[in-house]
């Protein structure tokens, strides 16, 4: 996400080489300081997450309470259809669910979470999501 007009101080982290990115976009300090301070609150959703997209075991809950967060499950049995609007998000909308012969190794299929850049999309898409095999 690109940030707005209003966007005086941007901050960026990121885990890993292939990890998870955390964009900050404050209008001054004081607003930088409270967007810090609520990232600190919601690192172990951040972190949960991500596991759960990469399909490791959930991590054990935080010791302070988090504040609540809407986390769309993407395990999902192949054959069912997804309906428009369900799915995680990514910069450019709710992601669509596909399924594609993986073109690494032939006769395997993938499927996952892309993102909803429309196809004639230029710019650098987002990063596919609980990407797996499927039969």
């Amino acid at each position: 996400m690109a940030a707005n007009e209003s966007t005086k101080i941007q901050i960026n982290f990121k885990w890993e080489k292939d990890g998870d990115m955390v964009n900050i976009y404050a209008t001054d300090e004081a607003d930088a300081a409270l967007q810090l301070q609520g990232l600190q609150n919601i690192i172990p959703i951040i972190s949960q997450t991500s596991q759960m997209f990469r399909g490791v075991a959930a991590i054990s809950a935080p010791a302070t309470a988090a504040p609540a967060a809407t986390v769309t499950p993407i395990a999902k049995p192949a054959a069912v259809a997804t309906a428009p609007g369900t799915g995680p998000t990514c910069a450019h909308g709710v992601m669509n669910w596909r399924e594609w012969n993986d073109r690494d190794n032939p006769g395997e299929r993938k499927a996952g979470y892309l993102c909803a850049a429309p196809k004639d999309y230029t710019g650098k898409k987002c990063k596919a999501v609980g990407v797996k095999t499927v039969a």
